[in-house]
């Protein structure tokens, strides 16, 4: 792992945040825990004698209701964000009369208005956005919340009426389900509840962080093919194009980067292309506007040559495998290594397989419709993999440069396909897909492989791209100590679910050179988050979709991407 050096990270480190947070948590605890306990005795007995006893009584309700509060928005002021910076103001001031008014609390209060001082003295540390509109979204929930749980208190009230044989106005019910509502005496109740969850949920709304960006608009990406057609040398660069990218630019549109943001954390897909004041300048800006959101920063599939740019920036970067390189002019199927590679090949010919290899724009569009077919069908109804190294829509006709070596059995369908991106820059390729039906035999894959290197030798193809392998180093070495032998058992016993080692193992075959990758973030701390958004976008873990909130008029509340 490199760490940033010299460099300073950007994004503030400041100890006293994370501790004002937790301090707002604590409070909001001690109030919940306060409001479900009884009182001092002597402290009951003289709030009786100032305030009446339903107005204590309303007051044990409010503190429980802003006591979880308290805890929600701990959540966002850890994160800087602003608007849970001035709700918690509000809500500690709050806390601190109605603890006096509830029991006479005075540790309580003395504890909130200790912390409302503090918050005030660290406003400056509190600058992170939210989401846009979300005043306006919030009133108008609590215009539907009112409204609803005003018809709920007068049905409830007139009910309660009719069975006790008791009739009473239309007014006397408003007037009872107001005072239910707003938290009088019997605030216990159901409505008492459903105010606290109303005023929870809104609250919730406010705080929301900007939505996650849509993908680039298809003028973004015809800019960023001009950009891969004069800067892209990477063998990764090309996955950039992936229709669920979100696309920056430089302000010169000399250099791009792709980007999707999961789980919090805008995860940049391979490097930044681009030239190289540009791409330094671009990586910069990009990084403080995320910062500005309250997003993370990281990378995944970085060559080794850029790691410099990423540490200059603030990040750090370690290594988390090799790309498999193959040089078709070097490749030969002569020679004992190569044996059970041969074998399979002179198999698959016995068997009656013939390899058709072609860009996609020289594929009869009836085949193709076919291969299409026949890889959903393949799929078993599983989901498509892969992010930073793999093509999201093979079948589109703007990847006619893309290449398909296609097996095909001795009745003419489709057994299995490989499908490679091109680097636009030199002509090489790089693996996208392997897709192969579940009754093809043994061997196959090695067998189109093997066709592919003859191709591309013939076709004066200088390097081909074959499989990631994920720390392929620790799982080749013989000579491992302490860590890095606990790192490979680990490795080991999770090629159940992510055939880490038999990946590696595939890719040994063909003797490629391997090229390490990296991946990068902003600190260590960062690492397990990084590490479980780069597993959810490349399709190895799954989050649960959050349903959107219905729109209140034609404007979008994403972040906008500007170029």
């Amino acid at each position: 792992m490199r760490d940033t050096g010299s460099v300073p990270a950007v994004r503030p480190r400041d100890l006293i945040v994370k501790l004002l947070a937790v301090g707002v948590a604590l409070v909001g605890l001690t109030s919940v825990v306060s409001a479900l306990t009884p009182d001092l005795a002597d402290r009951v007995a003289l709030l009786n004698s100032l305030i009446p006893i339903q107005a204590t009584r309303t007051a044990h309700v409010i503190v429980f209701e802003l006591g979880v509060l308290l805890i929600i928005v701990a959540f966002g002021l850890i994160r800087r964000r602003h608007r849970a910076w001035q709700l918690a103001l509000i809500l500690l001031a709050f806390t601190a009369v109605l603890h006096l008014a509830k029991g006479l609390d005075a540790e309580e209060a003395i504890a909130a208005l200790t912390l409302l001082v503090l918050l005030i003295a660290k406003r400056a540390a509190f600058t992170v956005g939210g989401a846009q509109h979300a005043t306006r979204r919030c009133l108008t929930w609590v215009g539907y919340f009112a409204a609803a749980g005003v018809l709920l208190a007068i049905a409830s009230a007139e009910a309660v009426a009719r069975l006790a044989d008791n009739p009473i106005s239309l007014r006397e019910a408003a007037e009872q389900s107001l005072s239910a509502l707003v938290g009088a005496p019997d605030s216990l109740s159901a409505l008492g509840l459903y105010t606290g969850v109303a005023i929870i949920v809104t609250a919730i709304l406010w705080l929301r962080p900007v939505a996650p960006p849509n993908p680039s608009e298809n003028h973004h990406r015809e800019l960023a093919r001009k950009i891969l057609d004069r800067h892209a040398h990477d063998g990764l660069s090309y996955f950039s194009l992936r229709q669920d990218m979100t696309l920056a630019f430089a302000r010169d549109h000399q250099a791009m980067l792709a980007y999707r943001v999961v789980a919090g954390v805008a995860i940049v897909s391979g490097d930044v292309i681009g030239s190289n004041p540009a791409r330094a300048e671009l990586l910069h800006s990009f990084h403080m506007e995320q910062i500005a959101i309250g997003r993370r920063v990281a990378a995944v599939g970085l060559p080794q040559s850029s790691c410099a740019l990423w540490e200059q920036a603030g990040l750090m970067t370690t290594y988390i495998g090799d790309e498999a390189i193959v040089v078709p002019q070097q490749f030969s199927l002569a020679g004992r290594t190569m044996r059970k590679v041969r074998q399979s090949v002179h198999r698959i010919e016995r068997a009656g397989y013939t390899m058709m290899i072609a860009r996609r724009r020289d594929i009869d569009p009836a085949l193709l419709n076919r291969l299409r077919e026949a890889s959903t069908t393949w799929l078993g109804g599983k989901g498509e993999r892969g992010f930073s190294m793999a093509l999201d829509s093979p079948w589109a006709e703007e990847h006619d440069d893309c290449v398909f070596a296609i097996a095909l059995g001795a009745d003419g369908s489709p057994a299995a396909y490989i499908h490679f991106v091109p680097v636009l820059t030199t002509g090489d390729l790089s693996l996208s897909t392997m897709r192969r039906a579940a009754t093809a035999p043994n061997g196959l894959n090695e067998a189109i492989l093997a066709a592919v290197f003859g191709w591309a030798r013939t076709a004066g193809i200088g390097r081909v791209g074959l499989n990631f392998s994920a720390f392929g180093r620790i799982l080749r070495s013989d000579d491992l100590q302490g860590f890095e032998r606990l790192a490979a058992e680990a490795l080991m016993r999770g090629d159940r679910w992510f055939q880490l080692e038999r990946l590696d193992a595939f890719n040994r075959k063909v003797l490629p050179v391997w090229e390490p990758r990296y991946a990068a973030c902003e600190r260590r701390v960062d690492l397990p988050q990084a590490a479980v958004a780069i597993l959810a976008a490349e399709g190895l873990l799954s989050f649960p979709r959050r349903r959107a909130l219905p729109p209140l008029a034609a404007e979008d509340d994403r972040e906008l991407v500007t170029v």
